[in-house]
């Protein structure tokens, strides 16, 4: 469940004189903004209104945004929303920005180290397989299992087979994760060859999904 919403907060700002209340014609108001911005589980991404308003320190007439006069209006803006307390209303784009930032260089890591072990295949070398583009039997709405290397030898690498498949890629990691591919009956005991020069076609073809090491 995502929360998000709107919430607000109020900036008191200075006192100003020099502006005759509408209802008892006091010069002296209070003046304030009020900051409202976006948020998603309450971390704030952006501002959605910045409204300046006085209040009759007489008679507690208070006037917002375009009831001031402009250039009052202007005034108290400038006093009020600095970037100081207007800032901290984009703090939620900056963490995504930092988000987007490390996920973009995990990807380039781990895309670089997928390419070094399509290279050079290890045992034990664990393969996130499309089970429908290898095999023609497999059941579709179950489409991702594992092949896991056993040996290799000139060129060819012989790999076993999960007993296991799952709806989506995260479920086979997790099983190789939580070290479930190493307990008894988790491979068949058939196992059959994959030429090394071929992964680079299957990590294309998409039937490669992922290499974990």
């Amino acid at each position: 469940m995502i929360i998000y919403g709107t919430r607000g907060k109020v900036i008191p700002g200075a006192q100003i004189n020099n502006m005759a209340c509408k209802s008892c014609g006091g010069q002296s108001h209070s003046t304030f903004g009020v900051l409202r911005h976006f948020h998603i589980f309450w971390i704030p991404l952006f501002p959605t209104m910045q409204s300046p308003g006085t209040e009759c320190l007489k008679c507690k007439q208070t006037l917002m945004g375009k009831e001031l006069p402009d250039q009052v209006r202007q005034d108290i803006k400038e006093a009020v929303f600095t970037k100081g307390r207007v800032l901290p209303a984009f703090s939620g784009l900056v963490l995504l920005a930092i988000v987007f930032a490390f996920a973009g260089y995990a990807g380039h890591e781990t895309s670089k180290k997928e390419a070094a072990y399509l290279e050079q295949p290890a045992v034990n070398d664990y393969y996130i397989v499309n089970l429908p583009k290898l095999f023609t039997k497999s059941d579709p709405t179950h489409p991702y299992g594992i092949l896991k290397v056993k040996t290799i030898s000139g060129g060819q690498l012989e790999v076993m087979v999960a007993n296991y498949a799952y709806n989506r890629p995260g479920g086979a990691q997790q099983a190789i994760t939580k070290h479930e591919t190493t307990q008894a009956g988790y491979f068949a005991a058939e196992s059959f060859s994959i030429d090394a020069g071929d992964l680079k076609k299957l990590k294309a073809d998409g039937a490669l999904h992922s290499i974990k090491r």
